[in-house]
């Protein structure tokens, strides 16, 4: 046979490789290296985050504090595998949103079980069953993951409309970004390591609450999404807001403010995102129209964290001004929903049309 190997000699190479397990054994390790890209993994995170806050965490969530809790971000931890790699040799655009996935499905999951269980009671009349959608995602990426690299989802609410939940999540370095505290895990420590560049980083971050600052990406930030969800009964839209005060998420409401009540689908035209603020600063509720795209970067960076006062007091009117300032930025992003009206399809050309290549 051809350079100097006779069938014999090739067959005794490949019983030495079956013999030891060998093409089994580097299919082991790749699977180790890659589980959550194997099959009905995605599945599995997202059953395991059900399971964590719908059991797990059960009894951490004192009813009279949840105001002050509602936009405090839920942080997930994972890595890039080689999987989820392209040829530039980083994480590929199109795994971010599988992580995203499970990242939204620990927020949800977490600020939405009782809300749902008490409007499913209360609407057991009408047909269909209750459940939640994704409506749309959006990410902007700004620096890459290296393969192996370990990262963070800050997940939270940024704000809700009446249909829509939107939530804003942060891919970010591990460990180079700490809160003050863990509400649901007040055991773990947080600790101290934070460089001074860091400090300055949050420090812009910070400065970037005011609209009319420049955008100033916090340096931790790989990249940024937003996300929105409706809930649905049967036909039924049931607005974000009743779903967030069943669930002991919203503060009392003054007398003169009403509940929204169950809407049937399709919605009016125009009412898919409209702001319904009832807040005592119109000013805040004016600078929905009001905002250029200059000044979107700055609320997205700004969003890491949630607006503080200095009161400490989560009543409904404070709630209501922090979902208004989050609508500043939801609003440019439902704006795409127009998109729909760019496809051209029969009265236009086309370039061509080809085959994948499965």
């Amino acid at each position: 046979m051809a350079f100097g190997l006779d069938m014999e000699s090739l067959r005794a190479l490949l019983g030495y490789f079956g013999s030891v397990n060998y093409w089994k054994v580097l299919a082991v390790i790749f699977a180790i290296f890659n589980l959550k890209n194997l099959p009905f993994a995605w599945h599995l995170r997202v059953l395991n985050a059900f399971i964590t806050h719908l059991y797990h965490t059960r009894s951490s969530i004192p009813p009279p504090s949840s105001p002050s809790r509602l936009f405090q971000p839920m942080i997930i931890k994972t890595r890039v595998t080689s999987m989820d790699c392209d040829w530039n040799l980083h994480k590929s655009n199109s795994t971010y949103f599988g992580d995203l996935d499970i990242a939204r499905a620990h927020l949800v999951a977490h600020i939405c079980r009782r809300g749902m269980v008490k409007i499913r009671e209360e609407l057991k009349a009408d047909k269909g069953g209750l459940g939640l959608g994704l409506g749309g995602v959006h990410c902007s990426f700004r620096r890459e993951i290296k393969p192996f690299e370990r990262f963070e989802i800050w997940t939270r609410v940024l704000a809700w409309d009446r249909k829509w939940l939107y939530v804003v999540s942060h891919l970010v370095k591990e460990g180079k970004v700490k809160p003050k505290a863990y509400s649901l895990q007040p055991w773990r420590k947080v600790k101290g390591t934070r460089s001074d560049k860091k400090e300055e980083g949050s420090a812009s971050v910070q400065a970037n609450g005011n609209s009319e600052a420049p955008a100033q990406p916090h340096p931790a930030i790989f990249a940024s999404a937003i996300g929105k969800y409706v809930f649905k009964k049967g036909r039924l839209t049931i607005a974000p807001s009743r779903i967030l005060e069943a669930s002991g998420y919203l503060p009392p409401k003054p007398a003169d403010v009403p509940t929204p009540a169950a809407t049937p689908s399709p919605m009016p035209e125009g009412a898919t995102n409209i702001p319904d603020s009832t807040s005592q600063e119109p000013a805040l509720a004016a600078a929905v129209e009001a905002l250029s795209s200059k000044k979107a970067d700055g609320i997205v960076n700004g969003s890491l964290s949630a607006k503080t006062r200095t009161d400490g007091v989560w009543d409904w009117y404070r709630v209501e001004d922090e979902r208004i300032r989050g609508m500043r930025l939801a609003e440019m992003f439902s704006g795409l929903d127009g998109l729909s009206g760019e496809f051209r399809g029969e009265d236009d050309d086309a370039l061509g049309m080809f085959r994948d290549l499965f």
